[in-house]
């Protein structure tokens, strides 16, 4: 602008310097210059001062538009600072994320880092432990080899035990008949002298399928899960829905029965199942909610509750004197100490149990029958309760074992049939059927008996029918019907008498 300005100050002296030279131009007397000539002069000034008012008027002009052009050039230095500012402040928030991104690529690098040096970690250990695993396949096929060698010496072992037990069943079967010929002198010496026989004697092991009904009478208000003799055969326990366990004095069994002599109570669901003690003064009793309980029968009270169980109770027995075992719907067998009220083993069969019963002398060969149609057989003196499965037809309901523990095992099962079990093969040697009668098993948990002598066994059915067969042969025996017991569910025999026990409360005595 101060270039305009001087500009213009320029051509503003120079129009004031035309016009003062105009006026003093020389105007003397003698008018010696001719007019002409002046006017030319005049002219000239006049039009150098036009030239100079225009030049003045353009300058003006051009200052004015330069004004403008200089007002537009400070607009765009102002929106181009704007644009600078703005590109300063992306710039400064992409270096920011540059910084970030370079952050980021060190820290993965780092990770990239750790992750190699711990993959070399687990390369470096998966050799260790390939070098383990060879070992350790290399002990196991030492172990199999070592393991054939023992299962030989086991089945020579069980051969041996077998042959052992035969002899002992022989033994125990002179045993009887010398008892019985005892007994029938004993009877005759009392009868020559007039004096009854005691109601404690005891009583000869049967060798007679039981045929005839003798005395039916009701027991429990409801269904009757289980009758069973105490050891002398002089009174039976029945296991009802109507959870009581009831004892009847059968020292006579013909004569009429019209109550129990005594009722253990104390469960808060169904009995389903009851066992004599071997002194015959306790009584074990599961029940359905999920507890088993021994009973004093002095003074009929509950001594001990055994409860761990978490699922209804289907089955317990006595092992020992002062050990036990029940079975579950919880898929557990539990064994108990007594002296203890304490459950010192559990079993894991993987299916509900339905069964069970004690093998061997000593109580540590445990029997039990599963729902998935199985028989478990478990030594629970061995570390690792090492059982034998034995597979079924069909579904069990009982088991039973003879009195001797002879090499045997009964299962009755869904199929309407009985099997008997080689317990020395662990295989079914014979399945016994009735056919013939339409024999239909009732429940699920319905029961199966043995003879005291192991040779004859016992099933109930529908329609108050109930089978025996020749457990030897497999021979079907004369069986019996009490259609007004309705359906039979439960069977026990003693040495002289059969009791069954029906869906409707009733129970019925047979004999031969």
């Amino acid at each position: 602008m101060s270039g305009w300005s001087l500009s213009t100050s320029s051509i503003l002296r120079k129009i004031e310097l035309t016009a003062e030279e105009s006026r003093s131009s020389p105007r003397d007397a003698s008018n010696t210059v001719d007019s002409a000539e002046r006017s030319a002069r005049i002219s000239h000034l006049e039009q150098k001062c036009f030239n100079l008012q225009e030049e003045l008027t353009e300058l003006l002009r051009s200052k004015a538009s330069t004004a403008e052009e200089l007002s537009r050039k400070k607009d765009l230095v102002s929106e181009l600072d704007d644009k600078i500012r703005l590109l300063q402040i992306e710039s400064d928030e992409k270096n920011m994320k540059l910084e970030n991104y370079q952050n980021g690529a060190e820290n993965s690098e780092y990770a990239i880092r750790e992750l190699k040096r711990n993959h070399q970690v687990l390369l470096d250990e998966h050799a260790a432990l390939q070098l383990a695993y060879s070992q350790l396949e290399k002990t196991c096929e030492n172990l199999r080899t070592e393991n054939g060698h023992l299962t030989k010496e086991l089945l020579r072992a069980r051969e041996q035990i077998a042959e052992y037990a035969n002899a002992e069943a022989i033994a125990a079967a002179k045993l009887r008949d010398l008892q019985r010929k005892i007994d029938a002198e004993n009877l005759i010496r009392d009868a020559t002298k007039g004096v009854l026989p005691d109601a404690k004697m005891a009583y000869t092991a049967r060798s007679s399928p039981p045929i005839k009904k003798i005395n039916q009478f009701e027991a429990n208000n409801g269904e009757v899960f289980e009758v069973k003799f105490s050891p002398d055969g002089s009174h039976l326990a029945t296991a009802g829905e109507d959870k009581c366990v009831n004892i009847y004095n059968v020292r006579n069994p013909a004569s009429r029965i019209e109550s129990p002599v005594l009722t253990l109570k104390g469960a808060n669901a169904a009995i389903t199942s009851v066992s004599f003690s071997k002194n015959g003064r306790h009584i074990l009793g599961s029940s359905n909610d999920q507890a088993a309980r021994v009973w004093d029968l002095s003074s009929g009270k509950i001594t001990q509750s055994l409860t761990g169980h978490q699922g209804p109770v289907t089955t317990a027995r006595y092992l020992t004197q002062t050990s036990a075992v029940t079975g579950s719907q919880d898929r557990t067998v539990r064994v108990w100490d007594l002296t203890k009220t304490s459950c010192i083993k559990t079993l894991w069969p993987g299916s509900k149990c339905i069964d069970v019963c004690n093998g061997s002398i000593d109580g540590s060969l445990i029997m039990s029958a599963h729902y998935n149609k199985q028989i478990h057989v478990t030594d629970i003196r061995a570390p690792k309760d090492e059982k034998q499965v034995i597979s079924l037809s069909g579904r069990p309901t009982s088991i039973a074992v003879p009195e001797d523990f002879s090499l045997s095992l009964l299962a009755l099962t869904r199929n309407n049939d009985l099997a008997v079990i080689d317990l020395r093969q662990m295989t079914v040697r014979i399945s016994l059927t009735d056919f013939e009668n339409d024999f239909r098993v009732t429940a699920d948990y319905s029961r199966c008996s043995l003879s005291p002598c192991g040779g004859l066994a016992l099933a109930t059915g529908q329609d108050g029918r109930i089978s025996c067969w020749d457990v030897n042969t497999g021979r079907l025996l004369e069986g019996a019907n009490a259609e007004s017991a309705g359906n039979l569910i439960s069977c026990d025999w003693s040495s002289r008498l059969v009791a069954t026990g029906s869906k409707s409360k009733t129970v019925v005595l047979w004999s031969d």
